[in-house]
Parts: structure tokens; sequence; C-alpha cells
């Protein structure tokens, strides 16, 4: 069980009469949340998988339309392919989130997935020249299979972690951080974008 002094005030007090419902928050509710989360060995593995997960699938979201169109493919393209990156992500989301909810291997699952998604990127890397369209092509949508479920899955070990405190709690800090981190990342890309000439 946690330790009662780290988590003292991270939840709201829920007061219940037969007819009213209190809920007392506190100003620094957020702070002590996040200071209870973090004192969670294993939290930090969780809000990192989720975080780098997130700026993948953004940033490749972001410029879909240039990776997509490499080797002169036709605007429809990135129809095609953004939206069958966003329904794989969907389903391979549904069927490893399946399985870890079935096995509870939150942690071994994301570990591995966070390295076969390396590969995937890899490969993105690799295919960006543009005699290789058809390969960042599938490349996006292999990526987008083995980094997609991360989010969920980072969410879940993130929340049995920090049992007892809530999903929403897990999910808030994760959000933010993950926030935090991407809007500098998004802006330097657009800076440097000029000189990738894109």
């Amino acid at each position: 069980p946690p330790a009662e002094g780290v988590d003292a005030g991270a939840e709201p007090v829920l007061t219940i009469t037969p007819h009213h419902l209190d809920i007392d928050i506190r100003d620094d509710q957020i702070i002590l949340a996040t200071r209870a989360c973090f004192a969670r060995p294993g939290f930090i593995h969780s809000l990192v998988s989720f975080t780098v997960s997130g700026i993948v699938i953004n940033t490749l979201s972001t410029y879909m339309d240039y990776l997509v169109r490499l080797n002169g493919a036709p605007r429809e393209y990135t129809g095609i392919v953004g939206g069958s990156f966003q329904v794989v992500i969907m389903i391979s989301s549904l069927i490893i989130g399946g399985l870890c909810d079935k096995t509870r291997a939150y942690y071994s699952v994301a570990i591995a997935m966070l390295v076969i998604g390396a590969f995937g990127l890899a490969e993105c890397g690799v295919s960006l020249n543009a005699d290789r369209g058809n390969d960042m092509r599938l490349a996006l949508v292999i990526t987008a299979a083995l980094v997609g479920p991360l989010q969920p899955i980072s969410t879940e070990l993130g929340v049995e972690v920090v049992y007892p405190l809530s999903e929403n709690t897990v999910l808030v800090i994760q959000q933010l951080f993950f926030q935090l981190v991407e809007c500098p990342l998004h802006s330097y890309l657009q800076r440097i974008e000029g000189y990738w000439d894109w």
C-alpha cells in the first residue's frame, strides 16, 4: 500500500449525505496528485511511453501529406493512407489493449512496442528517399500499428502503478506532460522546415 504522507490530499474528498454530494477540491490538487503519481515506481515509464507515442503519431500525422506524396504520388493518396493510418491505430489499439487486459503485462508490451516501433520509424527514415515512396506509405501504416497502441497501454500501466489514485488523475498528468513536450518540439520542427524545403 502507498505511503499515506505522499497521497495526502492527492484526491478530492467526497462527502455524501442522503440528498447532497459535496466535493472538496483543494487549490493545489494537481500538484499534490502529480507528486503522488511520481512517487510511485514505474509511473515515469508510463509517462515517457505515452509521450513518445503521442509525439510520433502527431508528427507523422502533421507531415502526412509530404510523406505520402513522395515520388510524385497523387494527392488522393494522402486521404487513403492518412485514413488507413488512423484506422490501423484504432484496430491495433483494440487488439493489443484486449490482450494486455487479459494478461496484465502492460510494462512488457509497452517496452516491446517501443523497441519494435523504433524499427518501423527507422524504416520511415530510410524510405524518405524520394525513390521509395511506396515503401514509405507502407512503413507509415506499419508504424501506426506498432506505435499507436502505446498511449492506451501506457495509460493503463499508469493506472495500475498509481492505484488507488483515479484513472482521470493519471490521464490528466500524462496529457499535460505530453503537451508540454510536444509544443516546443513542433515549434522547432516548423522552424527547421524551411531548411528541408518542404
